[in-house]
């Protein structure tokens, strides 16, 4: 069963969709397209709980994950344009605990070697990832950290794992890591404001996002959709280890379902000890798509300036140089990417319709989002399973797309 709507023939891209779930890759599945102007398609299928009986629809509300990046990449270039915060300077001038950052260069016998850096990461760098912090799930040397017990995992202590050391001379490198998590801890600080607080003040309300928050109400709980676990997911990676640490307990069908609790659970606005930079949220596809809107036309929607022009236009600027974007783990992210302001660039496109220039970025839920301004497009595809770019998405999440573009450009 599902619900979908759009205006143009896209019944092919709505069958690609039917199949995720007929063929028992996804459990549930909701997709929107759109322009600076209108949504021009919605289609959802599967259900959202694990008994069957409530159908994934467009106002399933579910975890974002990373997705929440780009919304505190947001905030802090707001606070920028009104200078409060200087992209160049160095972070200790806003958060003073970063003042004697080190760097781990190696271990001996397991007891850790550090130096210290030629100088601290930026603002700048916290938003690129060339601050020298990095996800324990995407590096190495930082897996080493947790194994050895120098720092608690992301997943186990979050407000504890981010005091781990730098990886790497910040501005050296691109690592995925926790710079987003601090950038988020910078809003709080300039601002004097809870994080959660300063999303609706200053994005949800002006952007009238009403389902996008980091504690469900709980009149709102019933449309939340559930977490799977693939059953063939192999347990002997690290990333996969934290992963059911994170969500702890399961139980054994075609997927494993979890967490324990029947759904998420509601919590009261500002009851949280801490709110992450860079994860956390909740949304919906229609929320979501008023940020991908908001870009589109300029940093305006409903009337409300959110970021100007010209901060738009450097959020889809290379910002990383000549450095690699690299992820461990996460393949599927098109020829040479780069790093722009709150996602990851395509300068040359995709070979599944993105144009040179696009955008996009996931979270670790298995949601995704691109965004295309030369062809006036966002995407979103969203399901609920620990296991992002597992094979068995990404080929209908590719397909969804081709066929976006493929009828698009009839």
């Amino acid at each position: 069963m599902g619900t979908y709507l759009f205006a143009q023939d896209f019944s092919q891209a709505k069958r690609i969709l039917e199949n995720s779930i007929e063929s028992g890759d996804l459990k549930m599945v909701t997709a929107l397209v759109g322009n600076k102007d209108e949504e021009i398609f919605h289609a959802s299928f599967g259900t959202r709980d694990k008994d069957g009986e409530a159908n994934m629809t467009k106002d399933t509300i579910t975890q974002i994950g990373s997705m929440t990046k780009l919304i505190t990449t947001i905030a802090v270039l707001q606070l920028v344009e009104q200078g409060q915060i200087d992209l160049e300077s160095e972070i200790h001038k806003y958060l003073p605990e970063l003042e004697n950052l080190k760097i781990l260069e190696s271990f001996d016998n397991n007891k850790p070697i550090f130096s210290t850096p030629n100088r601290k990461p930026t603002v700048k760098e916290l938003l690129t990832h060339t601050s020298g912090y990095a996800y324990e799930f995407a590096n190495k040397k930082a897996a080493k950290v947790i194994e050895s017990g120098l720092s608690p995992s992301i997943f186990e202590n979050h407000i504890e794992a981010l005091n781990a050391p730098l990886m790497f001379e910040p501005g050296k490198d691109f690592q995925y890591g926790i710079g987003i998590d601090w950038a988020g801890i910078l809003v709080e600080r300039v601002t004097k404001k809870p994080l959660n607080e300063y999303f609706l003040d200053n994005i949800f309300k002006p952007l009238g996002m009403e389902d996008t928050f980091f504690e469900i109400p709980a009149d709102k709980i019933d449309r939340t959709a559930k977490i799977w676990i693939r059953k063939e997911t192999p347990l002997s990676s690290l990333f996969q280890r934290l992963m059911l640490r994170m969500v702890s307990f399961f139980t054994w069908s075609d997927f494993i379902y979890g967490p324990k609790e029947v759904q998420p659970m509601a919590r009261d606005f500002g009851s949280a000890d801490f709110y992450e930079g860079g994860d956390g949220l909740y949304s919906t596809t229609s929320d979501y798509a008023k940020i991908l809107q908001m870009l589109l036309n300029n940093g305006k929607l409903s009337g409300n300036q959110i970021l100007t022009k010209e901060t738009i236009e450097k959020m889809f600027q290379n910002q990383i140089g000549d450095l690699e974007v690299v992820i461990d783990g996460f393949p599927g992210f098109g020829d040479k990417p780069k790093w722009g302001y709150g996602f990851m660039l395509h300068p040359d496109g995709t070979s599944f319709g993105r144009n040179a220039g696009s955008a996009s970025w996931f979270g670790i839920f298995d949601t995704h989002f691109w965004i295309d301004p030369v062809s006036d497009l966002f995407g979103i595809f969203s399901s609920q399973v620990i296991s992002p770019f597992h094979e068995k998405t990404a080929k209908h999440f590719n397909s969804f797309e081709t066929e976006i573009y493929e009828t698009l450009r009839k």
